[in-house]
């Protein structure tokens, strides 16, 4: 039998700070493309799990605004004053609605009306 040495063991916890889902305004569902979300004027990364949400883990209880580079097929959102402290413990969910770019893949029995002011 041998032995097998130099293993570390030990836990760390971490805590959901906020769920970002981010919602087309066209069809009312979830945004499929992956955009950047940021925290502005901070560092730290989300991360996207299987259901679409962004989620950012151990961020400090503050005032934040959330930053969603729209891409190509959206236009940018911020969402101001989000502070994860306000959030429910058990759901810290936070809804964004993006607005479809002009370049957004509208079905061809769309209606669009388009201008400028």
């Amino acid at each position: 039998m041998s032995q097998i040495k130099g293993i570390l063991t030990g836990s760390s916890t971490t805590k959901l700070s906020m769920a970002i889902n981010l919602i087309d305004d066209y069809t009312s569902s979830g945004v499929v493309n992956n955009l950047d979300v940021l925290i502005k004027g901070h560092s730290v990364k989300p991360i996207r799990n299987p259901s679409g949400y962004y989620l950012f883990l151990d961020v400090p209880d503050d005032k934040y605004t959330v930053e969603i580079k729209g891409g190509e097929y959206y236009f940018d959102e911020d969402k101001e004053a989000v502070r994860p402290d306000n959030l429910d413990e058990l759901n810290p969910l936070i809804d964004i609605t993006l607005k479809p770019a002009p370049s957004y893949h509208f079905p061809s029995t769309a209606t669009l009306i388009r201008g400028h002011l």
